[in-house]
């Protein structure tokens, strides 16, 4: 998973992770992340965060899916 809020970086990064044999789903923001966590947890196998975005950063979004991974979902 990329969570980047800059297009441009988005488009970049996932063109070097494909050239690398990767696929990655795109994200623009940690909201979105941690929405997409809570539905397709074991679809990831890494995140990548940007530490500066809208709405909520790298920083929040790791709390709170270190908060998950320790809480079972319901």
């Amino acid at each position: 998973m990329l969570v980047k809020d800059n297009p441009v970086s988005q488009k970049l990064t996932l063109f070097q992770l494909d050239k690398l044999g990767y696929a990655a789903a795109a994200f623009s923001n940690g909201q979105e992340a941690i929405e997409e966590m809570q539905k397709n947890w074991d679809s990831y196998s890494l995140i990548m965060l940007d530490c500066q975005m809208p709405m909520m950063d790298g920083y929040a979004a790791t709390k709170v899916l270190c908060t998950l991974e320790t809480t079972p979902l319901k």
